[in-house]
């Protein structure tokens, strides 16, 4: 007979067993299914459907909360033109100075398109400022809201789902999680139709149900029920993903390198351009768009044509702060870099099981590289 411990100790190893079963039925590779399953199992428009005049575009009802700044202005038309596409016809756009706001007003936008300006404080990093926007200044304004930068592009991969249906099909959620699918462009005259999965996203929320931007990747919304969790359906599965251009040029990254306020792991070396260029040096953010033009590109998926860039406007923004030779020597250099990164990328952390403070960590200088090869 099994003494009292011996029993403790089968009914404990059967209690996991049955735990661990029951955790991997949950799981299918996009989140757990039953953050998948539908209560209701299909969307059914309203009779008194208030957006039916706007038909069932994708992103009828939703409004996209977003930043400018003045290295935008480059790329600001692809990305207004990219939403108003696809049904978007209101931008929350975040400013944190007068010229900027004056900017955003004066642009030429497409009909109907309804622009709101919101001041964040100009003392504090766009980050921050963002996260103490009180959410009352665009909850009521539209009945979704995206959360986007202007190098983020909201695609559909169905036609039969728009991100109203979706929500209809989970009523209960407030949240949704859209991945990234990195997608790093060098030169935007080449068509990029490839790219893979990043490790974030961007989240996309009822308007009414949001209490505050929490962070980039997530909004502030109440839990399902009194001191539970706070469900995000996952939408890769449902046919909807965020395509992120890390980069929309090489000069693009140039320009943030050069102007960025955001205080994170890639911009520790912001005000060093110029110096490490002229030592034959890069700076982080350079070392890391490197890094991320060479992954493979193994997922096909509708990229946004860089071709719209406003590539006079870029050149003028870049010669304002960089003279011709130093972006030159900019360019032989990440060029030289990249080449030989190649050749040991496969020894670097493997992407997207990795973090960007571990990325930029195990990231090799260009001197370092050409030490090992010789260079």
């Amino acid at each position: 007979m099994f003494g009292r411990r011996q029993l403790d100790a089968c009914r404990e190893e059967a209690r996991v067993q049955n735990r661990d079963l029951k955790l991997l039925n949950t799981i299918n590779g996009f989140g757990a299914k039953g953050l998948l399953r539908s209560i209701s199992h299909r969307a059914m428009p309203p009779v008194d459907d208030r957006l039916h005049g706007e038909g069932d575009a994708p992103m009828a009802g939703v409004q996209v909360l977003t930043r400018y700044c003045g290295i935008e202005a480059p790329y600001w038309g692809l990305f207004v033109n990219h939403y108003h596409r696809i049904g978007v016809r209101r931008l929350q756009v975040c400013v944190q100075n007068d010229r900027d706001a004056e900017e955003v007003e004066a642009w030429d936008y497409p009909e109907p398109m309804t622009i709101q300006v919101q001041r964040l404080r100009s003392d504090l990093p766009p980050d921050e400022g963002l996260r103490e926007l009180d959410p009352s200044s665009y909850r009521h304004d539209a009945p979704f809201t995206l959360l986007a930068d202007c190098d983020e592009y909201l695609q559909p991969l169905r036609s039969d789902l728009s991100i109203r249906r979706l929500f209809e099909l989970f009523p209960e959620r407030a949240q949704c999680s859209i991945p990234w699918v990195m997608c790093p462009v060098l030169n935007p005259l080449q068509e990029q139709p490839r790219g893979f999965w990043g490790n974030h996203g961007k989240p996309i929320a009822r308007s009414d149900q949001i209490e505050a931007v929490a962070s980039d990747h997530h909004f502030q919304v109440p839990p399902v029920k009194p001191g539970g969790r706070i469900l995000s359906t996952p939408m890769a599965s449902m046919g909807w993903v965020l395509v992120h251009c890390l980069s929309r040029s090489f000069e693009d990254t140039l320009l943030r390198q050069l102007h960025t306020r955001f205080t994170c792991v890639k911009n520790t070396d912001r005000g060093e351009i110029v110096s490490r260029v002229r030592s034959g040096d890069l700076p982080i953010r350079l070392r890391v768009l490197a890094y991320f033009s060479l992954q493979e590109r193994y997922l096909d998926v509708p990229v946004p044509s860089l071709r719209a860039i406003d590539l006079a406007a870029q050149t003028r923004l870049l010669q304002s702060c960089l003279g011709e030779s130093d972006l030159r020597l900019a360019r032989e250099v990440f060029e030289e870099y990249r080449r030989l990164l190649g050749r040991c990328v496969r020894r670097l952390p493997t992407y997207p099981a990795t973090t960007f403070p571990d990325i930029v960590a195990a990231l090799p200088s260009p001197d370092e590289l050409r030490q090992l090869y010789d260079a």
